[in-house]
């Protein structure tokens, strides 16, 4: 069974993202009650231009289990995930897109994969590119084909590496700051100096 003193945490992306932030923690905190786990879900406003932000705090001062992590401009999705991983306190840690691609309900499974088959990682990956340009596809397919030629573990095609993908969290990332003020469900407002460091990610 699992073990329901673990917690989980979701890290949340967001750029002009004003009408899905709402619908994304709607959608995916069910799924977490119903998991069973302690989770917060951690929402990094990455420089939107829109009135996300706006929406976020008014959200934070009326849901529970939320944290939101505001850039002082665009620094880009690979940072906006580092500084959500770099903040996060569970057990478990999953990248999620907020305009719910990555379906929660899918959580309780790759939940399962972790607790009960003892993977350190749990990534998803389609099962079809229905819907998508041609041209967009055959680029997906050249994409894969060149890396699987360059490493010796395959490369499965449609992979999502980091979206979508649960994690045994490690503490393991270096200190940086990336974030101008951080929103809690307390109402505490952290201002801290902005700057941006270069990273490799794994």
């Amino acid at each position: 069974g699992y073990n329901m003193a673990k917690m989980i945490s979701i890290v949340v992306p967001c750029y002009n993202e004003k009408e899905t932030v709402e619908l994304f923690y709607d959608a995916t905190v069910p799924v977490l009650k119903e998991i069973g786990y302690d989770f917060e879900l951690i929402y990094v406003n990455d420089g939107s231009k829109d009135s996300t932000l706006s929406v976020l705090r008014e959200m934070v001062q009326v849901k529970s289990n939320m944290v939101v992590l505001d850039f002082s401009r665009n620094f880009g999705k690979e940072a906006a995930m580092y500084a959500g991983l770099k903040h996060a306190k569970g057990d478990y840690v999953a990248v999620m897109d907020v305009d719910l691609q990555d379906p929660p309900s899918m959580l309780k499974e790759m939940i399962y994969g972790l607790e009960v088959e003892g993977y350190d990682i749990v990534g998803t990956r389609r099962v079809s590119r229905k819907g998508e340009p041609p041209i967009r596809s055959w680029f997906a397919k050249q994409f894969y084909k060149l890396i699987n030629s360059f490493i010796d573990v395959e490369i499965v095609l449609c992979t999502y590496f980091l979206d979508h993908c649960l994690i045994t969290y490690k503490d393991t990332f270096n200190d940086t700051c990336l974030y101008s003020h951080i929103y809690s469900t307390d109402s505490m407002v952290i201002n801290t100096p902005c700057c941006y460091k270069s990273f490799f990610w794994f």
